[in-house]
């Protein structure tokens, strides 16, 4: 191996440099973290990594050396972005351990090839410095324009104090009926025709603003739109406006005692077992988009990033649920403002229909998630009736932030579509009013639960996918 100083000028060692401090800068902006001791620590990882590659496509590649950085890049980038390369792009009976072995002999005999094919290997450097330096610039663009204020909080006027107890209530990733029946085969009519039996009233045609939990929860309990639609960064940065929403402030204004239920946090500084979308760490964060996600000795290992045995996990979903419940039948007077959030039927999975399933990460994917429908059903159902059972005048919504979303099976786009078709009923006492109709987004239900309880009088926004 040779380190002339033509090696050095011809820059066939940037591209492996360029990549590590894309990757580090990138994951700063999707995580809104500016967190430097686990930036610094992950640079030196991540360093430390690629020049292993380099070193060992540089011993294959003999005199060549220079050039070991062409396969060393390549294979940053699979292992870099291997959780897009898992979801996005391979089947999901493909998995990336297959795919990993196959991509290092391919390189490696890449390597070989380089090895004797001198002709045009600056202009691979070049394009590689050029590709990486362009998305480095567009990085920057964006997070030049990035808004500061990624929700824009609308006023509320309060025309009377409210007379009602209101409930939120969420079946997490729960798909909307003519979904369940057309890719699981379920048919949830039984379910259906119970609420509606009690008086609540089911849109078959709703669906939601966002396919993604934080991005549906925080925009509906802010009563607004995000103000930007960036993929990551926007629902690392909406974190910030869960804690303490608007809803939460009006509620407890008003004299309303609120009870929290859910797996986002009610407070800055909610630390409660269940809360698990606590700001994530820049660690926790590159190592989520990275192969050590497929690493569980590792990952579990990540500060914020806990693999949950499945019978810990299933005990203390069914605390939250007794929890909310205790928190109904309390005898207290005054109004109070409760929110339940169900996540049964969101991975990990840990019920099948009876109940409990210690063997369910042996089930594929898509039979696993059918197989907690009628669990999670049954479930909320005992929800509504310790509602009801109180006798209370009442709101309540039952809502699906988002639908099963990422269907491999299926055209992607018919997959994406799915995942904005959610499942929404309502409950009023004395009679769900007229002023609702079918296609309702979340942020809009919301705005209906608050008008009808303190007359606001807040008009309707634009229901939209994604806006």
């Amino acid at each position: 191996m040779s380190f002339s100083k033509n090696n050095i000028l011809s820059t066939g060692w940037l591209h492996p440099v360029l990549l590590v401090l894309y990757f580090i800068a990138s994951v700063w902006y999707d995580s809104g973290r500016s967190a430097w001791g686990e930036i610094g620590l992950a640079l030196l990882i991540t360093s430390g990594v690629v020049g292993l590659f380099w070193l060992f496509f540089a011993l294959l590649a003999g005199p060549g050396a220079r050039n070991a950085s062409i396969p060393a890049t390549l294979l940053a980038l699979v292992l870099l972005n291997a959780t897009y390369l898992q979801f996005s792009i391979l089947h999901e009976s493909v998995r990336f351990r297959i795919t990993f072995p196959v991509v290092v002999g391919i390189l490696g005999l890449l390597s070989f090839y380089f090895r004797k094919k001198q002709l045009n290997l600056s202009r691979i450097h070049l394009y590689f410095n050029l590709v990486i330096l362009a998305s480095g610039a567009w990085l920057g663009w964006k997070w030049i324009n990035f808004p500061q204020h990624i929700l824009t909080i609308p006023e509320v006027k309060v025309a009377r104090a409210g007379e009602r107890d209101v409930y939120l209530l969420v079946i997490d990733a729960y798909a909307a009926p003519h979904n369940l029946k057309k890719y699981w085969h379920h048919d949830n009519t039984a379910f259906i025709d119970s609420l509606k039996r009690q008086g609540f009233r089911v849109f078959p045609h709703a669906h939601s603003n966002y396919n993604m939990t934080q991005r549906t929860l925080g925009s509906m309990l802010n009563l607004s739109y995000l103000n930007s639609l960036e993929e990551t960064r926007s629902t690392e940065k909406l974190l910030e406006y869960i804690p303490d929403n608007l809803t939460t402030k009006l509620f407890r204004q008003q004299g309303f005692r609120t009870g929290w239920f859910s797996l986002l946090q009610e407070y800055p500084g909610d630390t409660r077992p269940g809360t698990t979308f606590l700001p994530i760490s820049y660690l926790t964060y590159a190592a989520s988009r990275s192969a050590a996600y497929f690493v569980p000795a590792v990952y579990a290992r990540i500060p914020g990033a806990i693999d949950e045995p499945l019978e810990p996990r299933f005990r203390r979903l069914m605390q939250r649920a007794a929890d909310f419940e205790r928190f109904v039948k309390e005898p207290a007077t005054g109004r109070r403002f409760g929110y339940y959030h169900s996540v049964f039927s969101h991975p990990t999975y840990v019920v099948n229909a009876r109940g409990f399933d210690p063997n369910i990460r042996s089930v594929p994917e898509m039979q696993a998630y059918g197989g907690t429908l009628p669990f999670s059903e049954q479930h909320m159902l005992g929800v509504v009736n310790t509602i009801l059972s109180t006798g209370r005048p009442s709101i309540i919504v039952i809502l699906s932030d988002h639908g099963y979303r990422g269907i491999q099976q299926i055209p992607r786009e018919e997959a994406i579509r799915e995942g904005y078709e959610n499942f929404l009923a309502v409950y009023e006492t004395g009679g769900v009013g007229t002023d609702w109709y079918e296609e309702i987004t979340p942020v809009n239900v919301w705005r209906k639960v608050i008008n009808h309880e303190f007359g606001s009088g807040m008009p309707m926004l634009n229901d939209s996918r994604n806006r």
